[in-house]
C-alpha cells in the first residue's frame, strides 16, 4: 500500500524538488556555458533538445492516462504496469532504431552523432522512470518522485561540475546524463518493490483501452516536446552551432522557471479529475479560478522584470560571450504567461477528456511556430526562433482559452480585475527597477523588485491573506478533508 497525501502537501513537495532541481541544473548549465562556450554548448544543445523529441516514442502518453487510471481504480495498478512496462521495452528498441537513423541521415559530424547515441540511453533511464513514478502519482502521492527528481538532479550536477573541473571533452558531459537518469529509475522501483512484481505479458485490451485513451495524449506530449525543443534543433540545422547555443542560452532561463506551474499542474490533475468524476463544476470553477490567478500573479511581474533587466541577467547568467542571447531573451521571456497556463488548461482538458482538443490546438500552434521557423531563421538566426516561438504560442494560448471556456463557467470580470491589479503592480515594480538599474546589483534589483511588487499590489487589494487560506481549505474539501463553511458559502455567491 502507498500512502497517499493532500494536494497542498503534494504540491509542497513536488514544489520543493522543482526549485531544487531547476535551481542545480540552472547553475550548472551557467558553468557548463561558460565552459564550453557557445558553439559547443550549440552541440550539446542540440543534443539533448534532439533526444528529447524522440522520447515521446518510448511512452505513447500512457504514463498520463496511468496517473488518471490509477486514481480512479488503485487496484489495477499492477495489470496496467506490467502491461505498459512490456510495451515500453518494445517501443525502445524501436525508438532507438529511429534515432539513429535520422541523425545519420541529417549528416552531422560524429562527435555530435555520438553524443545523441549516448543521450539516448539517458532517456530511456528516464523514461521507464517516469513510468513507475506516473503509478504513485496515482496514488496522490509525489513524496518519491520529488526525492527521486532531486536525487536524478543532484548527481548529474554534481558529476558535471566535477567534469568541468577536470577539463574534460564535450562527449564526456553525456556521462553525468546516463548517472542521473539511472539513479532516477532505481529510486522509482522502490516505493513499489513490496506490491509489484514485474511479469511481462501484452493484454489486448489493456493496451488497447490506454491506446483509446492516450493516442489523444501521445499526440499532446509529441507537440509539448517539439514546442520546447524544434527551435533549438531548428536553429543548429538551418544556421550554425553558434546561434544554437546563444538560442538555447536565451530560451533556457524562461524555461527554468517552468517548475512553478508544473508543481501546480501535476497536483492539480488529480483533483480535477475527482472533481469531474463527482460532476462538481461549481468547485471545479472557483479552483481553477484561483489557481489561474495563482500563476498570473508569479509570471507577469516575471516578465516586466526579465524585459527590464534583460542586459544584466545575460551578463550575470552568462559572461560576454553571450551578449548576443539579451534579444532573443527578451522576446521569449514575453511567453511566460502563457507557457505557466498551459500547466492548468491542459490539466482541466485532460481530466474532462478533452485531449484530442488539446493535442489539435498544440499541433496548430506548433505548425505556425515551425513555418515561421523556416521563414524566420535563414535570415535572422537565433531571433527568427524566439519570434517563431512567441507567434506559435500566442495561437495555441488563444484555441486553448476558447476550450477551457466551454467546458467550465468562468467569471472573466473578476479575473480580469485581478490581472490588472498584477499588471499595474508590475509597472509600479518596472519603473522603480528601472530607476535604480545603473545604481545597485542585479540581486537588489530583484529585491526591490519583490518588495515593491507585493507592498503594491496588497495596498491596491489585489490579493488578501484570505485568498491563499481560501484555495487551500477548498482544495483539501476536494479531497474530502475537512474545511471551513466559508469556503462554501463564498462558491455560492
Amino acid at each position: 500500500m502507498i500512502k497517499s497525501y493532500p494536494f497542498s502537501q503534494n504540491t509542497l513537495y513536488l514544489m520543493i524538488a522543482y526549485i531544487v532541481e531547476k535551481l542545480l541544473v540552472f547553475f550548472y548549465f551557467i558553468f557548463l556555458a561558460r565552459y564550453l562556450g557557445p558553439e559547443k554548448f550549440g552541440i550539446y544543445s542540440f543534443a539533448i533538445s534532439f533526444v528529447a523529441i524522440f522520447s515521446v516514442f518510448l511512452d505513447f502518453g500512457f504514463s498520463t492516462a496511468l496517473v488518471r487510471e490509477t486514481a480512479k481504480a488503485k487496484e489495477k495498478m499492477t495489470d496496467y504496469l506490467n502491461n505498459l512496462l512490456t510495451f515500453k521495452f518494445i517501443t525502445t528498441f524501436f525508438t532507438i532504431l529511429l534515432i539513429v537513423l535520422v541523425i545519420n541521415f541529417l549528416n552531422y559530424p560524429f562527435s555530435t552523432r555520438f553524443f545523441v547515441y549516448l543521450a539516448t540511453l539517458w532517456i530511456i533511464l528516464e523514461s521507464f522512470g517516469s513510468t513507475f513514478y506516473a503509478s504513485i502519482r496515482g496514488w496522490q502521492n509525489l513524496r518519491y518522485e520529488s526525492i527521486g527528481l532531486i536525487l536524478n538532479k543532484f548527481s548529474y550536477v554534481l558529476l558535471g561540475f566535477l567534469f568541468i573541473f577536470l577539463k574534460l571533452h564535450l562527449i564526456a558531459f553525456a556521462i553525468p546524463l546516463i548517472i542521473g537518469g539511472l539513479l532516477y529509475l532505481i529510486y522509482s522501483f522502490l516505493p513499489l518493490r513490496e506490491i509489484f512484481v514485474f511479469k511481462p505479458v501484452l493484454d489486448k485490451k489493456i493496451i488497447s483501452f490506454f491506446f483509446k485513451i492516450s493516442l489523444p495524449l501521445f499526440f499532446g506530449s509529441v507537440f509539448f516536446m517539439l514546442f520546447n525543443y524544434i527551435n533549438t534543433v531548428l536553429v543548429s540545422y538551418l544556421s550554425s552551432d553558434y546561434s544554437a547555443g546563444i538560442f538555447s542560452a536565451a530560451f533556457r532561463i524562461p524555461m527554468a522557471l517552468l517548475f512553478l506551474p508544473a508543481a501546480f499542474g501535476a497536483s492539480i490533475f488529480p483533483v480535477f479529475s475527482y472533481l469531474v468524476k463527482e460532476e462538481n463544476k461549481e468547485k471545479l470553477s472557483y479552483i481553477f479560478e484561483k489557481v489561474f490567478f495563482s500563476l498570473i500573479l508569479i509570471s507577469i511581474p516575471l516578465i516586466f522584470g526579465g524585459i527590464i533587466e534583460g542586459e544584466k541577467i545575460i551578463h550575470f547568467v552568462y559572461g560576454p560571450e553571450f551578449i548576443a542571447a539579451i534579444v532573443p531573451f527578451k522576446i521569449l521571456i514575453g511567453t511566460l504567461a502563457l507557457t505557466f497556463l498551459d500547466f492548468l488548461f491542459s490539466s482541466l482538458l485532460t481530466a474532462f477528456d478533452k485531449q484530442i482538443q488539446n493535442a489539435i490546438a498544440r499541433g496548430i500552434g506548433l505548425t505556425v511556430n515551425i513555418l515561421f521557423c523556416f521563414l524566420l531563421i535563414p535570415k535572422f538566426t537565433y531571433l527568427g526562433g524566439a519570434i517563431a516561438f512567441v507567434i506559435g504560442w500566442l495561437i495555441f494560448f488563444i484555441i486553448q482559452v476558447n476550450l477551457v471556456s466551454m467546458l467550465i463557467r468562468i467569471k472573466f470580470s473578476r479575473i480580469l480585475k485581478k490581472i490588472f491589479s498584477v499588471i499595474f503592480s508590475s509597472l509600479v515594480m518596472s519603473i522603480l527597477i528601472y530607476i535604480f538599474k545603473e545604481k545597485i546589483h542585479l540581486l537588489f534589483s530583484f529585491l526591490l523588485g519583490i518588495i515593491s511588487y507585493f507592498l503594491t499590489l496588497y495596498l491596491i487589494g489585489g490579493i488578501k491573506k484570505e485568498d491563499i487560506k481560501e484555495i487551500q481549505s477548498l482544495i483539501k474539501s476536494s479531497l474530502g478533508i475537512k474545511t471551513d463553511k466559508v469556503i462554501e458559502e463564498k462558491m455560492r455567491e
